[in-house]
């Protein structure tokens, strides 16, 4: 994750969230997210119902009214206070990736042709932008 610096509990400066022991969970505050999508040019609204649809992101429907939560309540530090994040299961990311890569070599003729793409990244302090040959 190349924004790691900006995950934890004794970040200085702007914190996007926290990050799981192990790694395999990203807790994101959504407006940190909200803003990041909406810099990039994508409806963060569509963009989070399609990380649920793929299991990317945590979601829930409330009962009584039926609304679809892409936020979860976690107590990112010490203090007692709890927050609504955006809980991503990277574990579950690198797995996908993994298996599309794993669809594609199994059957060649099948998989769309390789572009070469731009890597951009949400958080322009990243840096970004690097050209990688990527499927668009």
């Amino acid at each position: 994750m190349s924004n790691q610096a900006y995950f934890g509990y004794a970040v200085s400066g702007t914190c996007y969230g926290i990050l799981s022991e192990d790694k395999d969970t990203a807790w994101i505050y959504p407006s940190c997210l909200d803003e990041a999508l909406r810099r990039r040019g994508f409806n963060p609204t569509k963009t989070k119902r399609y990380l649920a649809e793929m299991g990317y992101i945590t979601s829930s429907t409330e009962a009584a009214t039926g609304k679809t939560r892409y936020t979860v309540v976690k107590q990112p530090g010490p203090s007692q206070k709890k927050y609504r994040m955006v809980e991503f299961r990277l574990d579950r990311c690198a797995a996908g990736i993994e298996e599309s890569v794993a669809v594609a070599f199994a059957n060649p003729e099948s998989s769309p042709q390789p572009m070469s793409g731009t890597v951009v990244s949400m958080f322009p302090e990243s840096g970004g932008g690097e050209q990688l040959p990527l499927p668009l």
